[in-house]
């Protein structure tokens, strides 16, 4: 197998990344694009909700898996793991065990930042998952991935207008 091809592979993910942070109050809250493995994880948690239920924990799993950062009065807060690093001379056993315990504390944490986003008012919900989604459409301007000329004129739905339209279905 090519190694130089999947390094090369490994940098889109780096190259695509990106944050984008939005002050609510007096806290700054930062958010990146997710991965396709956890917007899977997002619909596999809503897949059996319906209605208003649906639309507003998808907007809370998108949000605890998309907040990487809090920041108050200039210091900044990460919502990272500390000291997460596979080490060269780790057994595959030692390995594994290392990974799944920084899967655990990494489910911990989501399931953590989902308790307290869970009662934040539905006006910062849909503030944030607005940033979420402007996000998520200046990586499709960067990448081409946007309207093409040739497709249809009218123009594209804004995330604000997207979260009107859901709750609108679901009867909000």
């Amino acid at each position: 197998m090519n190694k130089q091809a999947l390094e090369m592979m490994k940098q889109v993910i780096t190259a695509v990344y990106k944050e984008k942070s939005r002050k609510i109050g007096e806290f700054e809250i930062t958010l990146k694009n997710l991965s396709a493995k956890e917007e899977a994880e997002v619909y596999v948690a809503v897949g059996n909700l319906k209605g208003t239920e649906f639309f507003h924990v998808l907007k809370v799993q998108t949000l605890a898996k998309s907040m990487v950062a809090i920041k108050k009065d200039g210091v900044e807060q990460r919502f990272e793991i500390d000291g997460v690093k596979i080490d060269k001379e780790m057994t595959d056993e030692e390995r594994d065990q290392y990974l799944s315990d920084v899967g655990k504390r990494e489910k911990e944490i989501l399931n953590e930042k989902m308790s307290i986003l869970i009662l934040w008012p539905a006006t910062v919900i849909d503030e944030l998952y607005k940033v979420y989604s402007d996000l998520s459409n200046e990586i499709d301007k960067e990448l081409g991935f946007d309207k093409k000329e040739d497709e249809s004129d009218e123009p594209e739905m804004k995330a604000a207008e997207t979260i009107q339209a859901m709750n609108a279905i679901a009867g909000e």
